[in-house]
């Protein structure tokens, strides 16, 4: 069990707004091992943030404090396949390398894809320590541009360390052994310690640059959505008669491994009936391909509310939508994430996961937290059958939708 903050309640149940936990800073990282100096000017730059989609948005904040300490250098993005429409695209990469991790696992089962695979474990291991061949912007993404100079891990899992080998860059950077996972630090040479364990994700990944002198104050960042794609969605929106900042969208959906965070679907029909009719909000369902076959019962399950529902085709297609929308409400997931980054205003549920690790960062934000202790292992938040998000009622998450719209003066 993680240490308990004396800032926070625990178990924490109830209503709270989200600046509670962003605000909360224990204080920077400490080199506990220097293998090797730090560069002062690294020419190019590789993180690595894999997966799942919602982690890599908190790991976004780390690229533009390396842009603005050091403005000359080339930073390019590590990422696992089922997560790369978080950051391919974005404008200030350079390149975006993808580990190719289930189409590479499935090759190394089939004796006759061996080959072809380790082929393509090869290629992806040259663009790591060359530049070359990354999915970049314009032409410098196929271009040799040399040994990566500093590599930057806070991802602290087997599967980055694996990336981290694999670069060849002379300087890695990560967390120090009780900070990571699965035998990660054995890949780094500078090795960063915490204040504690519990600590939320996006002060952690910023952490390991406060650690080695880098200047963090001020670090934020923004989900892009192309024009194209925002231009398609707002044709979408006046198609389905729905009006900017006049919609809520509810997802209830969370990825096939991420179940235990769902909110019971049955209850999002109240919330939807709720929504329009004590803040005038048309309810929007937006179901990715875990959630489209609950259409139907979501739908029945609104009474009175002219609800809408939409499927979008990306995560580039949901952010357009959800940067029209006046709020989401949702589990902890990426289009939670991903709406926050937006700096669109988000109503969180939690149980099985820790709020002061993943709380939505960015402001204005809820959450309605139902910490329950678990009678197996003490914790407010695990992975046990603890029925946390069962917990939960309509009335909590109201109670959080007023909050909301109280912040913003809605």
């Amino acid at each position: 069990m993680l240490e308990a903050s004396p800032s926070f309640p625990d178990p924490p149940i109830g209503v709270f707004d989200a600046a509670a936990y962003r605000q909360f800073d224990p204080g920077p990282g400490r080199v506990v091992r220097a293998g090797r100096p730090v560069p002062g000017a690294p020419g190019r730059i590789l993180v690595v943030g894999l997966t799942a989609a919602g982690d890599v948005i908190h790991f976004l904040p780390v690229v533009g404090v390396l842009r603005r300490a050091f403005p000359g250098a080339r930073v390019e993005w590590v990422v696992q396949d089922k997560a790369r429409a978080v950051v391919e695209g974005r404008s200030d990469l350079e390149a975006v390398h993808v580990f190719e991790r289930h189409r590479w696992g499935r090759g190394l089962l089939l004796p006759a894809r061996w080959v072809a695979t380790l082929r393509e474990i090869l290629a992806f291991a040259r663009a790591l320590r060359s530049g070359k061949d990354g999915e970049g912007r314009g032409d410098r993404g196929r271009i040799d541009q040399g040994r990566c100079d500093l590599l930057i891990d806070p991802q602290g899992t087997f599967k980055s360390a694996l990336v981290n080998l694999l670069s060849g860059a002379p300087v890695r950077v990560g967390f120090a052994r009780g900070f990571c996972r699965e035998g990660n630090h054995l890949s780094t040479h500078v090795l960063v310690a915490l204040p504690t364990q519990r600590m939320h994700r996006v002060r952690k990944s910023l952490a390991l640059l406060r650690a080695i002198g880098i200047d963090a104050s001020g670090a934020g960042t923004m989900f892009e959505v192309p024009a194209i794609v925002q231009d398609a969605v707002d044709r979408e929106l006046e198609a389905a008669g729905l009006v900017p900042g006049k919609f809520a969208v509810l997802h209830p959906g969370t990825s096939a491994f991420g179940a235990r965070k769902r909110w019971p679907v049955e209850r999002f029909g109240a919330v939807a009936d709720r929504v329009h009719a004590e803040h005038g909000l048309v309810p929007v369902f937006a179901l990715g391909p875990v959630e489209r076959p609950w259409r139907e019962d979501l739908v029945a399950g609104v009474r009175r509310a002219p609800v809408r529902v939409l499927e979008p085709a990306s995560l580039a297609h949901l952010a357009g939508i959800l940067r029209r929308s006046a709020c989401l409400i949702g589990s902890d997931s990426a289009p939670l994430h991903v709406a926050s980054a937006l700096r669109t205003p988000v109503v969180g549920l939690y149980g099985p996961t820790d709020p002061v690790l993943f709380a939505p960062f960015y402001p204005p934000a809820v959450v309605v937290v139902q910490g329950l202790t678990c009678p197996r292992c003490g914790s407010p938040h695990c992975n046990h059958p603890v029925p946390r998000m069962e917990a939960i009622t309509v009335d909590q998450v109201m109670e959080g939708v007023a909050r909301l719209f109280r912040l913003t003066g809605r």
